[in-house]
């Protein structure tokens, strides 16, 4: 299927906890330390910053992503943290994940949070480029963030993303 015959195809809504059978299938399949059902749920219905959404094509689910909202503080900016983003195997390099984090900076932008900030393993080549690509810039180096590995911290105007990838 054509780039854009997906993508058009793609609606992005809130996940609901009837969408964790995939959206832990997509997560088993996507990292090698993936997230338990209960760190889906605290995002759900614990965390009053946290807005979680999911990707759907055909009425199948291909990709999620959630967020945490932090507030604008004294001189500090308000931050969207992307915490966690995956989309199947089956179906990425057609822009769904580009979609997603779309969805997730216009609700940061809502909330006054100017700011994109996210996590990645230092390993992940792939996925370093992708967010460059968009406009994400590496900020530092959290140390044994996976446990075994190192994360990169890449921040990113968020206005200035999705100006750039309109």
């Amino acid at each position: 299927m054509h780039l854009s015959a997906i993508v058009g195809n793609v609606t992005i809504r809130p996940m609901e906890i009837s969408d964790l059978p995939s959206v832990l299938d997509i997560e088993q399949r996507s990292f090698e330390n993936p997230w338990r059902k209960e760190h889906f749920l605290i995002n759900l219905h614990v965390r009053a910053d946290a807005r979680s959404w999911i990707a759907s094509l055909n009425q199948k689910i291909v990709g999620f992503i959630i967020a945490w909202y932090i507030s604008s503080y004294a001189d500090e900016e308000g931050e969207a943290h992307i915490h966690n983003i995956a989309v199947s195997p089956d179906f990425r390099r057609h822009g769904i994940g580009r979609l997603l984090l779309r969805r997730a900076i216009r609700k940061g932008l809502q909330l006054d949070c100017s700011v994109t900030v996210l996590e990645v393993r230092e390993s992940n080549k792939e996925a370093r480029s992708f967010y460059k690509d968009l406009g994400f810039y590496e900020t530092g180096i959290r140390p044994k963030y996976y446990q075994n590995e190192d994360a990169v911290v890449m921040e990113a105007n968020s206005s200035k993303i999705l100006k750039t990838q309109a």
